[in-house]
């Protein structure tokens, strides 16, 4: 751990970016409560479906494959900007986390483009 890191968790130590329990950037109870996307999804636009289905009837045009851990709505928005707008890095690795575990893999050599970007 670095100096500079010391420092500031000392000043500013970590807490819940939705309810400020002090510890970790995403307690488990407000991690638990996202609206986790299921399993059964569109295997085009990543949205949920009532049953397995490689192209939904919802499916916007142009798009090839979207991957979703979450709903990205107010709560999903704030974890976000926490990373982006206050250098909160350990939001990102909450977010990659999920998104390891809940989205399926990238086929080879096809890039990832975050959205919101």
């Amino acid at each position: 751990m670095s100096l500079a890191s010391l420092v500031t968790d000392l000043l500013a130590p970590e807490a819940c970016v939705w309810c400020g329990t002090p510890g970790n950037v995403a307690c488990a109870a407000c991690l638990a409560s996202l609206a986790w996307v299921p399993a059964c999804r569109c295997g085009r636009c990543g949205m949920p479906t009532p049953v397995p289905a490689a192209r939904c009837a919802e499916c916007p045009p142009g798009v090839a494959r979207a991957e979703q851990a979450c709903a990205y709505d107010r709560r999903a928005a704030s974890l976000v900007a926490a990373f982006k707008d206050r250098g909160r890095a350990s939001a990102a690795s909450v977010a990659g986390r999920a998104m390891a575990v809940r989205c399926r893999p990238p086929p080879p050599g096809v890039p990832l483009v975050p959205v919101p970007t």
